[in-house]
This record gives C-alpha cells, sequence and structure tokens, in this order.
C-alpha cells in the first residue's frame, strides 16, 4: 500500500477575476490593505485564504488541489471590502484559463483608477486523501481509502416512501473503494475480450481502455471481482468474495455468471467485491467525516448542498444548477449528438472534478451496481448493512450519461434485474481495508 502527495513541482498560474464595479468612497490614493479568496469545503482548507500584498502585486499560494468557489475573492480597502464574483479550480486540472497575466482594476469615486496584479501560487501539499495503486496482470489502477465510523442518516430527505426512509447508518470498517467507474482496460486485461454481453467496442456509446466497463450484468460483475482477486498476487485466493454454494466453497466463476447462479458472500473476506448501498452512499456524500452532502445533491458539490448533521437537522439551500452539475458528472445535460458521435454516451472516467474523498464520477457516466437487493428501507438504526436477503432486482447508483437532474441525487436509488446489461450500466470496485 501506498500513500500519494501531491505534485511537488511549484507552478506558478495568474488567476482570471472580474472588474468590479465603481466603489463610492475608493480613492487611488488609498490602497487595498486585505486581500482573501475563500476555498470550497472539499478543498481541505478551513476559511478564507489570505494572500500578501507588496504595493499594488497580489499574490496567494494555496497547496495544488485547492478548488475556490462561490465568493471567490475580496478586497478591503478603508475598510470597505469589494467583493470579486465568479469560481476557479486551482487543481492539476481545471478549466480556468491561467495563460494570460490578469491585472484587477479598482476605479475610484472621482474616475481614477489603480491597477493590482492577483497571482496565484500552487504548491505541494499532503494530500488528505490515502490512495492505494493495485495491479492485476499488466494494468494498474488506483484505489482510495473511505474511512472507518461513517454515521451519517441515508436515504432522501425530502421524499417520502417506504423505499426512502431515513435512518442512521453506522459503518465500522474502513474499506478501499475505486477511484473511477472500473475501465474497459482493466476488464479486458483480467476477464479477456470475448466481452460476455455486447463488446463496447463499435457500440456508439464509448469505447477504449479509459471508458468505463459498461454492457455487464451484476452475475458477470461478482465473477470478475473473483478473477481480479486471483489476478492480483499481493491478495490470497483464501480472500476470495463470492461463491456458488452457501458453505462457500466454489468460487463464483464465469460459467456461473453466464448460467445466472445464485451467488453468496465471504463478508469477512478481503478480496474484490460490489461496494453494498450503504458504502456507496456513504462515500458518495462524505464531506469530511462528520458532515454529509444531502441526498437530493450530486456528490462532491460543497457549494450548493445543504449539509446534514448528525442530529438529522438539515439547512436549507438552493440545489445545485446544470451548470454546477456539469463540474461534477457526465449526463442528459453535457451529452451531444447520437450514438456514434465523439460527444454521446459514456466518457473516459475521471475527467470530471473529484468528491471529497478523491473518487470520480460517483453520480452520472455509468449506472453502477451495488450488492444489495432492492427493497424497502429500513426504519430503524443499522450497522454494517448488506441489505435484503432475497428480492427480484439489484440496486444501482449514480445514474448515468442518459440521466437527467433527478437521476443524479446521490441518494437515488436505481433497480435492475441482476441479468439486465445495459450501455449506461457498470461498477466500480470495493475492498474491505480493516
Amino acid at each position: 500500500m501506498k500513500k500519494y502527495l501531491s505534485i511537488t513541482t511549484v507552478i506558478s498560474f495568474l488567476l482570471i477575476l472580474t472588474s468590479c464595479p465603481s466603489e463610492p468612497g475608493l480613492t487611488s490614493e488609498k490602497s487595498i490593505t486585505a486581500f482573501s479568496f475563500k476555498a470550497s469545503a472539499n478543498s481541505g482548507l478551513a476559511g478564507d485564504v489570505s494572500g500578501t500584498i507588496s504595493g499594488t502585486n497580489i499574490s496567494l499560494t494555496l497547496p495544488d488541489g485547492t478548488i475556490v468557489t462561490g465568493l471567490v475573492a475580496s478586497f478591503t480597502a478603508i475598510g470597505e471590502s469589494v467583493a470579486v464574483g465568479g469560481t476557479a479550480q486551482v487543481s492539476g486540472t481545471t478549466a480556468n484559463d491561467f495563460s494570460s497575466p490578469v491585472v484587477y482594476t479598482v476605479t475610484a469615486a472621482d474616475g481614477s483608477t489603480q491597477d493590482y496584479t492577483v497571482s496565484v501560487t500552487i504548491e505541494a501539499a499532503v494530500s488528505t486523501v490515502e490512495t492505494e495503486t493495485r495491479t492485476a496482470n499488466l494494468v494498474s489502477f488506483d484505489m482510495n481509502r473511505v474511512p472507518a465510523g461513517c454515521s451519517f442518516t441515508m436515504s432522501e430527505h425530502l421524499v417520502s416512501s417506504e423505499y426512502a426512509v431515513p435512518h442512521t447508518v453506522t459503518l465500522t470498517k474502513s474499506y478501499w473503494m475505486g477511484k473511477t467507474e472500473v475501465p474497459q482496460g482493466l476488464w479486458e486485461d483480467v476477464w479477456g475480450t470475448d466481452w460476455p454481453g455486447t463488446d463496447p467496442d463499435g457500440s456508439g456509446y464509448g469505447s477504449g481502455n479509459d471508458y468505463p466497463a459498461y454492457y455487464i450484468d451484476w452475475f458477470d460483475t461478482a465473477a470478475f471481482c473473483n478473477l481480479l482477486t486471483i489476478a492480483d498476487d499481493s491478495i490470497t485466493v483464501s480472500e476470495l468474495v463470492y461463491f456458488s454454494d452457501i458453505d462457500l466453497l466454489s468460487p463464483y466463476s464465469k460459467d456461473d455468471a453466464a448460467d445466472h447462479d445464485p451467488v453468496y458472500v465471504d463478508w469477512n473476506a478481503k478480496g474484490y467485491r460490489m461496494p453494498t448501498e450503504a458504502e456507496w452512499e456513504c462515500a458518495a456524500r462524505y464531506v469530511d467525516g462528520t458532515q454529509w452532502n444531502c441526498g437530493d445533491h450530486i456528490s462532491g458539490d460543497t457549494e450548493y448542498a445543504c449539509l446534514q448533521t448528525n442530529t438529522g437537522v438539515l439547512s436549507g439551500s438552493p440545489l445545485a444548477t446544470e451548470a454546477r452539475m456539469n463540474e461534477y458528472a457526465w449526463s442528459t445535460y453535457n451529452n451531444t449528438g447520437s450514438a456514434g458521435d465523439p460527444g454521446y454516451g459514456n466518457k473516459k472516467v475521471g475527467q470530471k472534478l473529484p468528491n471529497a474523498l478523491g473518487l470520480y464520477d460517483m453520480n452520472g457516466n455509468i449506472w453502477e451496481w451495488c450488492h444489495d437487493w432492492y427493497a424497502k428501507s429500513s426504519v430503524t438504526a443499522e450497522t454494517d448493512p448488506t441489505g435484503s436477503e432475497s428480492g427480484s432486482y439489484r440496486v444501482s447508483r449514480g445514474g448515468s450519461w442518459s440521466v437527467n437532474r433527478n437521476d443524479l441525487r446521490s441518494a437515488q436509488r436505481g433497480l435492475a434485474g441482476p441479468a439486465a446489461e445495459g450501455n449506461g450500466m457498470g461498477f466500480r470496485l470495493c475492498r474491505t481495508a480493516d
């Protein structure tokens, strides 16, 4: 296991800011005396971050991975705060333009102006996300740790349904979650190129090593997880999770999956598996281990998300805008064209912003299989739940490239028959860590 740090190279960027309107009372003779940025909750920074001022040059140092949102910056002159609107991401992957010099102009009441040059420096920082890189045969992939002690109110908070009853869930063990959905390159490395269902290649819904694996049913997923455990030399065969017999003696195989044979689970084993529905929702809604995004918000959104306390009290906040959703998820809002077009269907994994645990595409791109049977929600508190013992449908989570706002909610439950496969159905790996 390895814990990875952010990049150590110091990179300097100039941050684009919008001009502010004229502020009565500001004069060009009185310079700006304070400057700060507001960082979003999932940046790992608490509150505002102050910059340094030297004459008309303002500089701000932020660790790699910081996301600056909402009220981006404020300049204070003569005791007055001048807000600067906009949104900026300061990280390895950014949609903002840092390539041109930026000058912020303060206009005095008399019409005179004073220009201030604003720069941002990104420095190395210890990541708060713990990542391990695993290898199966020839392909490596990352998994991020979800700390033990998740205790949150699971399910919807604003929807009345016996299938969505808010109740406390506590997860006592830490676990590893795939940093991304399982990509096609990893699938073929482990399973082979003979896909159990439709081969994504030529399907018109996204094909390539970095695209998510899809057209796979729940049974195929169980068999794949066993094959991956075997292919990972650092895990012993005794850690296999899925079996075809109740005595847990016969490992579940590709042939078993093809016949849709029943699956039995060894919950004490630490091989690869699907997440439980509770594990998936904990990882999707995680903010800092004590706060959780409301279930009606997209994973990773902390600007708009109303946060739920352990007492179940909610603070009101507007739903995320379509533009905000586009920062985190591939959905119907940013799909264009028709089957076969580059902008249509599944997209390469890991292109959008990650959530607080560094997990990508928790919402959108493809629905993700979970272990649980789809059943009525518990009405009492649960510890380490694994779902109903039987049912007709298995749970899927996260929504896909073809869904709208409703199905992008982090607490939204999808369902499908375990033998179902589709162009928007895949999965994410999980592994017990403790």
